[in-house]
């Protein structure tokens, strides 16, 4: 008999890791793990490299993805501290804030989302009954959505950062005791989430059978956890990360923000994220083009494997541009991609037109068109 679902267990780090200066006293087992590795011939992969994925989207259902390995301590703590209430944000579509109201919920906690609109929506005032994907599973787990105006990727953090505090001092009057979650879970807390995959990532061989791992950088927490674990085995590993949605310098000061308050006391002070992490930005703006979309779709038809539209579509395109034109940047051939998730943003009808119009998509038939029957 497994110990009651949700309840905070105690946590023991990796040996590499136990100098570090913020280390989790608890864990709550909410993943499906270990997630597995195993080959991935991508369309278009070129001559000499091998690619591999590691399923990060297969970490559950409705906690599918990469969030749910963080959020395991930063809602231990938040249970630890007695707190009633989760206050995060993101945007519409955001997958953390969807996998945040999902545990929350699970928990017994409440949750309450402030969501930022995309630039077409930026002047409405509440939410459409319309909406879909993740904002339709927040709402079904009773999630309170705040939104804001659209916000600009250079301020996105600061401004957030001053929503969710002026958020929790409100509920704090109201008797409350929040907790504040940073964007994407980026904090130290949140940091062993993938602390921790790294460890199961050895045991699994990436340290004999890679030379490179590529993610996609949002917020920059989950590159944080993978670089930071691998400097700190002394792994020859290089971690990239590509940045789908706001430029790489944006990203690294937030790495080096929660860098500083998680390494280890007398760690190289002059310790970076250019030291653990290859930022790289997007070779075209950050919009989703007809063609990304036909990759899209060519990539779920020939692998099964199905990408989502803000973070691994563009990380996996880009990935292939700097393989075919830049090759130098990564350490050997040997390239293992993180899948982490995404699939509910698919599920707001922006797919539609591409899947009616592909032969190898639009492939629903009527019977009658090939049996008679009476």
């Amino acid at each position: 008999m497994s110990s009651k679902y949700g309840a905070p267990q105690p946590y023991y780090p990796p040996d590499w890791a136990k100098e570090l200066s913020v280390i989790p006293k608890t864990r709550i087992k909410l993943a499906q793990l270990p997630t597995p590795i195993h080959s991935w011939s991508v369309p278009g992969l070129p001559d000499g490299f091998q690619l591999y994925i590691k399923r990060d989207d297969l970490t559950g259902s409705t906690l599918s993805g990469n969030k749910v390995r963080k959020l395991e301590f930063i809602f231990s703590e938040a249970l630890d501290q007695g707190c009633d209430t989760v206050i995060t944000g993101g945007g519409l579509q955001s997958n953390h804030t969807r996998a945040t109201a999902v545990v929350a919920k699970e928990l017994g906690l409440s949750s309450l989302n402030i969501l930022y609109l995309p630039p077409e929506k930026t002047h409405e005032s509440s939410l459409s009954s319309k909406e879909k994907g993740n904002l339709l599973l927040s709402c079904m787990v009773g999630a309170t959505s705040e939104t804001v105006p659209f916000l600009a990727a250079e301020t996105r953090f600061k401004q957030m950062e001053e929503y969710m505090k002026a958020t929790s001092d409100r509920l704090i009057v109201k008797g409350h005791l929040p907790c504040i979650v940073e964007l994407g879970g980026a904090n130290p807390t949140g940091a062993w989430g993938y602390i921790e995959a790294f460890q199961e990532m050895i045991d699994q061989g990436i340290l004999e059978n890679f030379d490179d791992i590529v993610m996609c950088a949002g917020t920059g927490g989950t590159a944080l956890g993978i670089g930071l674990a691998s400097y700190l085995t002394g792994s020859k590993l290089k971690v990239h990360a590509v940045c789908t949605k706001a430029p790489s310098t944006v990203v690294a000061t937030n790495i080096n923000k929660e860098l500083s308050k998680i390494k280890k006391e007398g760690m190289d002070n002059h310790l970076q994220c250019s030291d653990i992490v290859d930022l790289i930005d997007l070779h075209t703006d950050t919009s989703i083009k007809k063609e990304d979309l036909d990759f899209l779709t060519q990539v779920s038809t020939k692998t099964g494997i199905i990408l989502d539209t803000t973070f691994t579509l563009k990380t996996v395109i880009c990935m292939l541009h700097e393989m075919k034109y830049n090759p130098e940047r990564f350490r050997g051939q040997r390239i293992l991609f993180m899948h982490t998730g995404g699939l509910f943003g698919l599920c707001d009808g922006q797919l539609d037109p591409v899947l009616v119009q592909t032969p190898d998509t639009n492939r629903i038939r009527s019977i009658h068109e090939f049996i008679d029957v009476v």
